[in-house]
């Protein structure tokens, strides 16, 4: 009970018989790098909370591109998985493991029992939600009306105050921003050539952080 309080901080007030069955069972889960958590149209068997790693929630257009919607980091969780169990709707996009991942999983019906019984899970769970509204609308912002440039500008910005260097591919950048590699190349060769980043084999360095975050905002 103890290591499940530790892992989850939101279920600190649950009652002794809550707790007793989440360990019973909720899940602790491993998942490799590369491993596809969910994909577009999967049905949703219950709430994956990451305790450690990384994973990137994404959207893929009929010819294969993608746009990155969020990130799930260590203590958070998918909120479109919340989306599916309180609307028992199937998956609307595609969740990747992006580095080695642990969490808990907590089965549908128990999580169902989880947000009528305790307030602070609850909490934890709305919290989240609102945190990626705001997220989402901001992407939709910038999808519909920021220069690819600037958006390009913002993704650096905000890989490199969570990870130091951006260790990424410009695939992987691609990917995030749906757009295609050859422009995504350019773009940061343009970069370079302005003195706002060092490009190396799948290391981008920030050269000039303040001009990158100055670009960012023009767009």
């Amino acid at each position: 009970m103890e290591t499940m309080r530790k892992v989850l901080p939101a279920t600190a007030t649950l009652s002794s018989r809550l707790l007793t069955e989440l360990t019973r069972h909720g899940r602790f889960v491993e998942f490799d790098q590369g491993t596809t958590l969910f994909d577009d149209g999967d049905a949703c068997s219950g709430l994956l909370v990451v305790t450690k790693g990384r994973a990137r929630v994404s959207k893929q257009s009929p010819d294969g591109r993608e746009l990155l919607l969020y990130e799930i980091e260590p203590g958070e969780f998918c909120v479109l998985t919340v989306n599916c169990l309180l609307g028992r709707t199937r998956y609307p996009a595609k969740g990747d493991a992006v580095e080695e991942i642990a969490g808990v999983l907590v089965p549908g019906d128990l999580f169902e029992r989880l947000i009528a019984s305790s307030p602070d899970f609850r909490e934890a769970v709305f919290k989240m939600l609102g945190a990626r509204l705001s997220e989402m609308l901001v992407l939709v912002e910038q999808v519909a009306f920021a220069r690819l440039d600037a958006r390009l500008a913002a993704l650096l910005i905000r890989y490199g105050r969570t990870r130091g260097s951006v260790l990424v591919t410009h695939q992987q950048l691609a990917d995030d921003l749906g757009c295609t590699r050859e422009i995504v190349s350019r773009l940061l060769t343009s970069f370079q050539a302005q003195g706002l980043v060092t490009l190396g084999r799948k290391r981008i360095e920030l050269a000039n952080p303040e001009k990158l975050a100055g670009l960012a905002e023009e767009g």
